[in-house]
């Protein structure tokens, strides 16, 4: 089985681990050296002025169905799923009063899609880019190479769990997990010790990330650097 994270890290994109999950294309970041990253502008066109145009094209996502998984320990894993139920709208759903305990839990999404704008649309525009103000802050941070622009998202419409357990299961322990998915997950038995829950929203919600850091060099655009998970971004 092809691990998620490293299949997407192979197209660029950073697998989002974290809750805040409100990435929008062409954002404008500030990552600093082992700092997280700080949303500093909604757009980069709000602050930088240019006559290159910037649009974006909607592609499927490459290779990301159910087949495609991340894998974890139990508890690491109900961690992780908290995250991403908190991120779209099941914060108060606790899966540890159903199950407590387990030997895996698998993560995967289906009907995956990106919107991405073409690094050479985004090159080009920068390098005939000024500033919309003066703005000493924004020239210093990129100066150091601390700024980030978001040019690719990945969203989903269905997230897709399978939890294996030490216990055996019964039907109530499904039926009471829906409940508490507050009928937006859908949660039954495949076998005595594997419950699967599955989500399919309204509208679909970001999984990955592909950014970019943008190269100055003493007020001049030099070049983007794709930067993938391994910098801790979101």
């Amino acid at each position: 089985m092809t691990n998620l994270t490293h299949e997407l890290r192979a197209q660029g994109y950073d697998l989002i681990s974290g809750p805040v999950r409100d990435q929008k294309l062409l954002q404008l970041w500030i990552k600093k050296f082992l700092s997280d990253a700080q949303l500093a502008y909604t757009n980069l066109q709000n602050v930088f002025q240019g006559s290159a145009k910037l649009q974006a094209v909607e592609a499927p996502a490459l290779n990301v169905n159910s087949n495609l998984k991340d894998q974890y320990s139990f508890n690491l894993g109900i961690s992780m799923l908290q995250e991403i139920l908190h991120a779209i709208g099941l914060d108060s759903f606790d899966l540890s009063s159903v199950i407590q305990s387990g030997r895996s839990l698998s993560i995967s999404y289906q009907d995956a899609f990106t919107q991405q704008i073409p690094i050479g649309q985004l090159q080009d525009f920068l390098s005939s880019a000024d500033f919309r103000y003066p703005n000493q802050v924004l020239l210093r941070e990129a100066n150091r190479n601390d700024l980030l622009a978001v040019s690719g998202i990945m969203q989903a419409k269905k997230l897709l769990v399978s939890i294996q357990t030490n216990e055996q299961l019964s039907d109530s322990q499904a039926a009471e997990a829906s409940k508490k998915g507050q009928g937006k997950l859908k949660c039954n038995l495949s076998g005595n010790h594997q419950l699967d829950m599955s989500y399919s929203g309204n509208a679909p919600f970001p999984i990955a990330v592909m950014a970019n850091r943008l190269c100055f060099d003493k007020g001049h655009f030099r070049k983007t650097e794709l930067l993938t998970d391994r910098e801790h971004l979101f």
